[in-house]
């Protein structure tokens, strides 16, 4: 079981710092952004979005968005299970810093090639929440369904038909998901 349920809103987004980083599809929400999970404790969120920018271009950091809806039950599911708890308090800290911070933020790779080395990864390990993740974000990122069905079926040959099958039935899960959204 994942600890970070898989849910149509509630999810985490990275924005550069500097908008003009961002695709020209991209939209950009601004105020409209609740940010913060409903206000839960554990995690300390940004109220503002033009503020975190702010903060965020100063620092050189990218920003860490989470979408949220006062009708979203698993909003309120992660603000009850994951960002109450002090231990995962502590697991978005490091995995913030380790993995959005520094990872991400590297020079050398743009985020669309780091989103497909995160689907490899996913699919290799058997990490299937984690691979439906990084799936809607490599869509987001510009690859196509086709590119990534194609990539896990080159790697059946590396890690095995098996592990690849699954992560196939949880890309067509989250191909259709997408698409009704």
């Amino acid at each position: 079981m994942s600890l970070f349920p898989l849910a149509p809103l509630a999810v985490l987004l990275l924005v550069p710092a500097d908008l003009a980083a961002l695709p020209p599809d991209v939209v950009t929400l601004g105020d409209s952004v609740k940010g913060g999970g409903g206000g839960a404790s554990g995690v300390k969120w940004e109220r503002s979005f033009d503020e975190s920018l702010r903060k965020a271009r100063s620092s050189g950091k990218p920003v860490l968005v989470d979408f949220w809806a006062e009708w979203c039950g698993w909003c309120h599911k992660l603000d009850q299970t994951t960002y109450a708890d002090p231990h995962m308090k502590k697991f978005i800290d490091v995995a913030t810093e380790t993995v959005f911070g520094a990872l991400c933020t590297r020079p050398g790779l743009d985020l669309k090639t780091r989103t497909l080395i995160c689907v490899v990864s996913d699919a290799a390990t058997a990490r299937t929440p984690e691979l439906a993740i990084h799936l809607r974000m490599a869509l987001r990122q510009g690859w196509t369904e086709d590119e990534l069905v194609e990539v896990l079926l080159h790697l059946s040959g590396y890690v095995g038909v098996p592990l690849i099958r699954e992560a196939i039935l949880t890309a067509k899960e989250v191909f259709a998901e997408v698409k009704k959204a």
